[in-house]
Order: C-alpha cells, then structure tokens, then sequence
C-alpha cells in the first residue's frame, strides 16, 4: 500500500495529473524530466485502474540505463539494462493504484494496466517519443 499524500492533496484543490513512480501525485503535465529516477533512460505514462472500482490513474514507470548489484562478495557491479519490447511492455505492473481513496479497497487493491499513453527514450541527452511502445495492455490475470 502506498502512502496517501493528504497533507499535499488537501493544499490543492484539483486532482493530480499523474502519480509517480512511488505513487507520488505530480500536477504538472507529464514529461520524462519530471518522473522520479533522473537517471532513467526510458520512461512510461500509463493508464491503470483500481481493480476494485476502476477508477483510472495516470502512472509513471521508468528504467534506468544502469542496473547496480552487490556481488557475494560484497564488491559492487554495474551491468548495462535491456531496453523495453513491446513483450515487456505487455508485462507491466504497477501494483497497488495510487492511495487516493477511490473506494473502501482501493488502497490495498491491485492495479490493473490498461494502457502506455506515453513511452519515452533517452538518446544521450534529448528524450523522443517510442510509439511502437505505446500499445493497450490485455491483462489476461485481471480478467
């Protein structure tokens, strides 16, 4: 379950535009700068729903280019991601919706995915649109 964020919701009067990564409200327009991982090389906005009473919620996903680990050993290592397919897309998982009380369950309910609105890459520094990637989701454990 994610945190509510009232102390920020109840400041401003309209709804959250789009929810971050860690289910953060965001009420600017969604871009890939202003999702929470700076370092990510790709990102999403995707459409999923409260599984319970389905109310939709704009979410962010994002991937960073460089994955860290900790050896057995306790020694660190950096191994390079695989970009997104359209196979992976399919596979995506929010989790919990965002905790906006949208019904007496919403909060510990899953999320269903629904649909990538946006998808984004990073080519070195500037961001272009991945249209290929941004496809309905048929979530077939929902159903």
């Amino acid at each position: 379950m994610h945190h509510h964020y009232q102390d920020i919701r109840d400041r401003i009067p309209e709804d959250p535009k789009w929810w971050d990564e860690h289910a953060v409200p965001r009420y600017c327009e969604f871009g890939p700068g202003e999702t929470a991982d700076i370092y990510a090389s790709e990102v999403a906005l995707v459409l999923i729903r409260c599984q319970s009473c389905d109310r939709p919620f704009h979410v962010c996903f994002s991937w960073g280019s460089m994955k860290l680990g900790q050896n057995e050993d306790g020694t660190w290592y950096g191994k390079t991601t695989t970009p997104q397919t359209v196979e992976s897309v399919e596979q995506l998982h929010y989790g919990d919706p965002p905790n906006a009380w949208c019904c007496a369950a919403g909060a510990t309910m899953n999320s269903t995915p629904v649909k990538v609105l946006e998808f984004w890459r990073r080519n070195r520094v500037d961001w272009e649109r991945v249209p290929e990637l941004e496809i309905a989701i048929e979530c077939e454990w929902a159903c």
